[in-house]
């Protein structure tokens, strides 16, 4: 069963990401990205991949959010790579029509952003367009063909959809510490 979404209501004012960003981390206000198979048998780690080392992808809960008036909550998915916290972007379209997904360093450097499996495999986490939608599930392609779903979850038991999400109402292209990117990669709760 796919999901459109309006983004109507869903901006997040600066103040807010500003806040996002300077707070210490709490276990809290920390959210897990997994991707889970069809049946959700197998839990499957996201991870930043550089120099052959893993770091964690995690939501950053937006604490200013409610969902009071029934909007979604739009939080920030961000790569913990050597205590900073790496903006994880679509970054552009591939061949297959799919939307590759890279944590951006200061420098502009991209890192790998995928899936591992407990047997140590490695799965691709791609962004899926879907037209006349500014929201775009974020899916694992192993390399059997089947599609892996990526979520989020917190200690509190809340659920996350893990989405690209882009601003096709500008002209333009949006960069990010020099890269030109698609979309965000957001974690949205009801």
């Amino acid at each position: 069963m796919r999901s459109s979404l309006s983004l109507p209501g869903l901006l997040l004012t600066t103040a807010a990401l500003a806040g996002l960003q300077a707070a210490p981390l709490r276990a809290a206000d920390i959210g897990h990205v997994k991707a889970f198979d069809a049946n959700g048998e197998e839990m499957i780690r996201i991870k930043a991949l550089k120099d052959g080392k893993e770091f964690n992808v995690k939501i950053l809960k937006n604490n200013a959010c409610s969902n009071q008036n029934s909007s979604a909550c739009l939080h920030s998915v961000k790569a913990l790579v050597d205590g900073q916290q790496l903006p994880v972007k679509a970054i552009r379209k591939e061949a297959n029509g799919r939307v590759s997904i890279k944590a951006i360093t200061a420098s502009g450097e991209l890192l790998d952003i995928k899936g591992i499996t407990a047997k140590g495999e490695i799965v691709d986490i791609k962004a899926s367009p879907v037209l006349n939608s500014r929201t775009h599930g974020v899916k694992g392609h192993p390399k059997d063909g089947t599609t892996l779903h990526v979520k989020g979850f917190d200690k509190a038991g809340n659920f996350y959809h893990i989405k690209a999400v882009t601003n096709e109402s500008s002209t333009a292209p949006q960069t990010v510490n020099g890269v030109q990117y698609w979309g965000d990669i957001k974690a949205l709760s009801y």
